[in-house]
């Protein structure tokens, strides 16, 4: 569902990552992109342990042309059980968002659920520094299964999980990205 961001352009863009942790599966690591221009998308808290997919399908529901979502399937080898495919999926899940609904983004915030190595840090950096006049790039890892983290990156844990399991009702929000293998 192709949404029309152009008059946003004066907000910060903040995006949440997460993986469905199905990469030991046939099915493949789906990696969920959720964007969103609302700043309290962006504030950290506890979310628990669960998954409130209502609260998620709500959320999206009520985002009018302000929220978004870009997926992908990485089913290579290289990819099951890796802790860096978030950081090799980020920017082409990126990348198709500002290509297809806003190029001129000038702040951009970006999540990512679990940890991440300092080097994947520095490559997207490296990445969208150059994009926009604002980058900062932070991670998320859970602490005893909970949740504590900006709702973009618990938004992107729901529906990651959702849309591995076929959930139309997730599906119908989300835009598959093709990423190179």
């Amino acid at each position: 569902m192709e949404q029309d961001f152009s008059e946003l352009e004066h907000f910060c863009l903040c995006v949440g990552l997460d993986d469905s942790n199905h990469g030991g599966t046939n099915a493949g690591e789906g990696i969920v992109a959720s964007f969103s221009f609302f700043y309290e998308d962006s504030i950290v808290k506890n979310y628990g342990k669960g998954k409130d997919e209502f609260m998620v399908l709500n959320w999206l529901n009520k985002g009018g042309n302000k929220r978004d979502v870009r997926y992908c399937i990485l089913k290579a080898d290289r990819f099951r059980r890796s802790s860096q495919n978030l950081a090799y999926a980020a920017p082409y899940l990126v990348n198709d968002f500002l290509r297809t609904c806003h190029p001129d983004m000038k702040s951009l915030k970006m999540y990512l659920d679990g940890s991440m190595t300092n080097e994947s840090k520095e490559n997207l950096r490296k990445e969208f520094e150059p994009k926009v006049k604002s980058f900062v790039v932070d991670n998320f890892p859970k602490k005893e299964r909970v949740h504590y983290c900006p709702f973009v990156v618990y938004a992107s844990h729901v529906i990651s999980n959702r849309i591995c399991r076929g959930d139309e009702a997730f599906i119908q929000y989300s835009k598959q990205v093709d990423v190179p293998e």
